[in-house]
């Protein structure tokens, strides 16, 4: 065992710096580890991610693409630490409405923070609260965030699970909407923000 008491490894992926180091995902706890293989040394190399992270692979030039399935929010990470509530919560109501992260939302009145978004006649503002996202990091050498793609509040492209780059361009999987999402190179090339335009491959 190279490591253990892990919340939630979803991701790992070979250090390009490093060939005799991993990088591992770790989404409960919402940052990226280093981890030697051949040794006991474990580091934290991105903390405070705004989302919990799945897979992370390699860009195709430099750097590393990760995909992000559920938002953080502050509700979620108060009921992490009541724990009665979260005991009654888990015995009393339909795991579909526990305040838990969500890979897709919208779907029913009864989901939490339903009264706390902003719609306007039966629209989600895309500013307002949400249970579920879609979200691609475009990560540099150092393991730092330098651009992103966004299937905003309002959008259905949401748990992000996984993300590849082929020469044929960039590939997601929203495993809330069930779709695999293709974007062109002109998308992935840019430095700059970009809602989901792929269409469905």
């Amino acid at each position: 065992m190279l490591a253990g008491d892990l919340a939630f490894p979803s991701g790992l992926c070979v250090s390009r710096d490093a060939p005799e180091a991993v990088l591992v995902s770790e989404a409960w706890r919402h940052r990226i580890l280093r981890l030697e293989i051949r040794g006991s040394g474990v580091a934290e190399v991105l903390t405070a991610l705004p989302a919990y992270p799945g897979r992370i692979a390699h860009s195709a030039a430099a750097g590393y693409w990760l995909s992000c399935f559920a938002p953080r929010s502050q509700l979620q990470e108060f009921v992490l630490r009541e724990e009665r509530f979260r005991r009654t919560m888990i015995a009393e109501i339909d795991p579909d409405f526990w305040i838990a992260p969500a890979l897709s939302s919208g779907k029913s009145f009864k989901e939490p923070l339903q009264a706390g978004g902003v719609i306007r006649l039966g629209v989600h503002k895309p500013w307002a609260p949400t249970r579920s996202y879609g979200l691609v990091v475009r990560l540099d050498e150092q393991i730092q965030p330098v651009w992103s793609l966004h299937s905003r509040a309002n959008g259905t492209r949401h748990g992000v699970t996984s993300v590849v780059e082929t020469e044929s361009g960039l590939f997601a999987t929203s495993k809330g909407k069930g779709e695999v999402i293709a974007f062109a190179h002109t998308a992935v090339d840019e430095p700059e923000d970009h809602s989901f335009a792929g269409e469905p491959a």
